[in-house]
């Protein structure tokens, strides 16, 4: 009965999501209720390659520049929820004045900036259980993720379905002996993100095997013109977020772009200040109550003195993924197309499902700390939006 174990994992970390957030709208940051477990082997928390592969196939083939973004927002889910919200609460703003707006507001400069992108926004907000999943996975083992994109984007490759377009240049490079493949925007000043089916773009086949069946495979919409939104981008100081491939992938931050838009990214933390290129770090500040993966992240996030509250990985973690993604073709089943599963068996994905009743007691656990309790609206959020367990679910705005 592992997928029911899974099921109340995912229903007790959107219990967690809904009280991470105190009256008047701010977060509670950085203590748990009890320090973090750790086990004899860490290896046991961690994800296993194809799971991986499994968790990055909907962005694998994204520009570098915009999957660098995506990972490190996937680390602050609680953010994306908010953010998403806000984008839609204030949909008169758009352009520029919207993304400094955005940067008013206390967040991580990695969500600030995807309120230029609000598809991408929306997506990763409306499949929250794969957005943490990946969040956590990048923190415990951001060069087996980095690996586990190339490694699509292989396949992609091979399979004739990834090549360069009028919105993208894909260039296979050698990076610490690696064959690496490099995606970036054919015009530095616009990014484009690309829409596919991992169902079919991974997969050999006929179709594909020519640069106009390659473009049908993997569309593009419109093209976010950030060179107009961000001060000096992207043809001087390209984008904020970049990619280190290789032996020791990770995501890296060019701070020139950062101090050239301190308007937009006033509240940007000590990761995002300095000059030139820089390794990207998680701000814990940023983190809210989710539980981090396992012991050793949390602890290390927290200067190694424990505390922080961790949870492992659920262990169906490589078939959680956007829908229409790789999966089981019943999509009721278990471990079926992301956000599909409905009912009592979703309190996240289609915000449709119910908390389970043994939950009582750690609501009750967090409403000593000051938390909201359950029932009331999102601080903030419109008419008849906010939290309706039992059977309505995690509800940010009213759906």
């Amino acid at each position: 009965m592992s997928w029911l174990r899974d099921s109340l994992y995912f229903r007790r970390l959107a219990l967690i999501c809904a009280l991470a957030i105190a009256p008047g709208g701010a977060f509670l940051y950085g203590q748990s209720l009890q320090p973090a477990p750790t086990t004899g082997n860490q290896q046991q928390d961690l994800v296993n390659p194809q799971q991986l592969e499994s968790l990055v196939a909907p962005i694998a083939l994204y520009p570098d520049a915009m999957l660098a973004q995506v990972l490190a927002a996937s680390t602050y889910p609680l953010q994306i929820v908010t953010a998403d919200r806000w984008v839609q609460q204030n949909s008169n703003l758009n352009g520029k004045a919207l993304v400094e707006a955005a940067g008013g507001q206390d967040w991580d400069p990695s969500i600030q900036a995807l309120v230029a992108f609000p598809t991408v926004l929306q997506m990763m907000d409306q499949n929250l259980e794969w957005t943490t999943a990946l969040g956590n996975a990048f923190l415990a083992q951001q060069a087996d993720v980095m690996a586990a994109v190339q490694r699509m984007r292989m396949k992609a490759e091979q399979a004739g379905k990834l090549q360069s377009t009028p919105q993208q240049k894909v260039e296979n490079e050698t990076v610490d002996g690696q064959s690496t493949i490099v995606i970036e925007s054919a015009d530095p000043y616009v990014i484009y993100v690309p829409t596919y089916s991992t169902t079919y773009v991974y997969e050999s086949g006929s179709s594909g095997s020519n640069s106009a069946e390659a473009a049908a495979v993997i569309s593009f919409g419109l093209g976010v013109a950030v060179g107009e939104l961000f001060n000096d981008c992207c043809g001087g100081y390209r984008w904020g977020w970049g990619c280190r491939w290789g032996h020791y992938g990770s995501v890296t931050v060019n701070n020139y772009f950062f101090n050239n838009n301190g308007n937009t990214f006033a509240n940007r933390g000590n990761n995002y200040r300095g000059n030139g290129q820089a390794a990207w770090n998680h701000n814990p500040q940023y983190r809210g109550a989710v539980p981090y993966p396992n012991g050793d992240v949390a602890n290390r996030f927290n200067g190694g003195q424990g505390g922080l509250r961790a949870m492992p990985q659920p262990s169906n973690v490589g078939n959680l993924r956007p829908p229409g993604s790789l999966g089981s073709a019943n999509p009721a089943a278990p471990g079926g197309r992301w956000g599909e599963w409905g009912g009592a068996n979703s309190a996240v994905g289609n915000r449709g499902g119910a908390f389970p009743a043994n939950d009582a007691g750690q609501a009750r656990a967090f409403s000593d700390r000051g938390a909201r309790s359950l029932g009331g609206g999102f601080p903030g959020g419109p008419s008849g939006g906010g939290f309706h367990p039992p059977g309505g679910g995690f509800h940010p705005r009213g759906r």
